[in-house]
């Protein structure tokens, strides 16, 4: 690899990757902990000779920190293809001849495909998969050239119906749009544009690839602006919002960043006891609780520790619980029958503190006989299990001063935790037995999973509606982007689902005298 062309290209990816790890927030406890590799990587003669213990350490403590995310997965799936074709090409592994048969397969298909503009581009290196020569040629610079290609959007072609009509004056096209992206978006964004003829005419292709330094801001009268998805809304995004985008750029998640404490500041004698109780396993304390994510390496509790400590440290893990006075929250006092607070406890005392309110708050509550619970109650148990583990490790933590409220009326249960949906999309517009299962804390979910207090396949929302089926009224799902509620009917005073609401109607009015 001693030519110009390769040693431009290694040039190109030493100076991408160390502009990566430059990139990196020093702020952050999580590149805090990495910051001896972080700083080394960051220099330029870090990567003039790559030792082998070199790729351990970028493999092992730098990559993790840098989020390449491509949302697309037929161009992850094609990535993988190219790099297994070039680890081929390096190595001399087996299966080089079945990968360029795919290859030339892939290309011949593009080919057909020539209308569409970005492929219409590409024909020349399309048609040059194709040959023998470019399969025999051993240049990894051209697999490489084919890899990186990227998102384009193609000025000069309208849409619906498709027509290329071309521009003007396309270098003033291409100046203006690189004006554009230096001034309005920070970071400036990895982007190439470029003059390109189709059909004859000229037009401008703008490529854009994603990067790592999300949040990307908009520009404007000195202010900085980053904008989320709201239903089918892109609004501006809030201070949470965007802590969440630069923890999804770091792939973290809230409950597995560390916290000020350390191991010997609170204890989890709770949670070891019921890993012994439920499962009938031992929890042990300096093996397991690094590994289910509650301490670091290195001894620092991590947010979710805190969260399922016996002292329950973190304040926004709070439970707010009212017994109201009819169907309606009162505006005075005497109109909530019963009011608890509940903090400072493991999130396993919270869930079980809740369930108990429920409960001794239901006129027919469920009641235990053996080891089984009896369904025949105001609110099937399995429901209000369910929708309270979703409240607890689905909610927001970032929220300050928020908590879950809990809310019992004559008619129904309504519970209310901070956050909507991760994908910023809301519940009430989505086929409600086809949500994505999406956590937005990793670590405390793991541990429920293994105490049994849900499940991993994401088929909660099933059982919350099987568990109603015997009635008319059925629960309901709600979010906006500050709060996810969950709705549950009081099935003692519900309408039998056999019996319709005519027919109920009917036997009223003749009741009337």
């Amino acid at each position: 690899m001693g030519t110009k062309n390769y040693q431009n290209w290694r040039k190109i990816l030493t100076e991408t990757c160390r502009a990566e790890v430059g990139a990196l927030n020093p702020e952050l406890v999580s590149v805090r902990l990495h910051r001896q590799a972080v700083e080394h990587y960051q220099k330029p003669e870090a990567f003039v000779s790559l030792t082998e213990t070199d790729k351990g350490t970028l493999m092992k403590e730098v990559a993790p920190l840098i989020s390449l995310d491509d949302k697309d997965e037929a161009a992850k799936r094609f990535d993988n293809f190219v790099y297994g074709l070039l680890l081929c090409e390096l190595e001399g592994l087996p299966g080089l001849s079945r990968a360029q048969k795919q290859l030339r397969n892939t290309a011949a298909m593009l080919e057909g495909k020539a209308t569409i503009p970005q492929v219409q581009t590409k024909l020349p290196l399309i048609r040059e998969v194709q040959t023998d020569e470019f399969l025999t040629s051993h240049d990894l610079l051209r697999f490489e050239e084919m890899n990186t290609e990227g998102g384009h959007l193609i000025f000069g072609v309208k849409n619906g119906p498709r027509e290329v009509v071309g521009l003007e004056n396309p270098q003033a096209v291409v100046s203006r749009l690189t004006e554009l992206i230096k001034v309005r978006i920070d970071p400036t964004p990895r982007y190439r544009v470029r003059e390109v003829e189709i059909e004859g005419k000229s037009c401008v292709d703008l490529e854009v690839q994603d990067g790592p330094a999300y949040p990307y801001y908009y520009v404007f009268d000195g202010s900085h602006t980053a904008y989320v998805r709201h239903g089918d809304q892109s609004e501006e995004a809030t201070s949470r919002e965007l802590n969440e985008l630069i923890l999804q750029g770091m792939n973290q998640t809230f409950d597995a960043l560390p916290s000020s404490y350390r191991v010997g500041d609170v204890s989890f004698t709770l949670l070891a006891a019921t890993f012994k109780n439920l499962k009938k396993e031992e929890f042990d304390l300096e093996k397991d609780l690094p590994s289910a994510g509650l301490v670091t390496d290195d001894g620092q509790i991590t947010n979710g520790g805190l969260l399922l400590c016996d002292q329950g440290v973190l304040k926004q893990s709070r439970i707010f619980c009212t017994r109201w006075k009819g169907n309606y929250k009162g505006s005075v006092e005497e109109d909530a029958l019963d009011d608890k607070e509940f903090q400072g406890a493991s999130l396993i005392t919270l869930l079980q503190n809740a369930e108990d309110f429920v409960r001794n708050n239901s006129k027919n509550p469920w009641s235990i006989r053996g080891m089984t619970r009896e369904e025949r109650s105001d609110y099937p148990y399995k429901a209000v299990r369910e929708v309270l583990v979703n409240a607890l490790i689905h909610r927001n933590y970032q929220i300050l001063g928020s908590e879950i409220h809990v809310e019992v009326f004559d008619d129904r249960l309504e519970i209310t935790s901070p956050g909507g949906m991760m994908n910023g999309r809301r519940v009430q517009d989505m086929d409600i037995r086809h949500i994505p299962s999406m956590r937005r804390n990793q670590v405390i979910s793991d541990v429920f999973s293994r105490l049994g207090f849900m499940e991993r396949r994401g088929s909660g929302i099933d059982r919350i509606l099987n568990s109603y089926v015997e009635v008319a009224q059925k629960p309901t799902f709600y979010s906006d982007s500050d709060f996810f509620i969950v709705t549950l009917p009081n099935r003692s005073v519900a309408t039998p689902a056999q019996v319709s609401m005519e027919s109920v109607a009917s036997g009223a009015e003749k009741k009337v005298p």
